[in-house]
């Protein structure tokens, strides 16, 4: 599938000193957004959370955020891994 490209939804990342770490901050901004919406397709949640975890392995917050966005999607399994 097609990545996110945080770029369009934050155009000032390019001017930030730790571009990984504001990356970061931006997906776990984005899928917390979309956690919170009733609209937004928990695949996107997901995708933002692992991809903020993927950078920043020990981010709590992106961690416990995905499990509830696993939980919200059905995936059990998968929020039960990360607890």
């Amino acid at each position: 599938g097609k990545s996110l490209d945080m770029t369009l939804l934050y155009p000032t990342l390019a001017q930030c000193a730790d571009k990984e770490l504001a990356l970061c901050q931006a997906l776990f901004d984005f899928g917390t957004n979309c956690l919170l919406s009733r609209f937004a397709p928990t695949k996107y949640t997901c995708q933002a959370f692992e991809t903020a975890l993927s950078i920043k392995p020990d981010f709590l917050p992106a961690a416990i955020n995905l499990a509830v966005a696993y939980g919200k999607a059905g995936q059990w399994d998968l929020a039960d891994q990360l607890s």
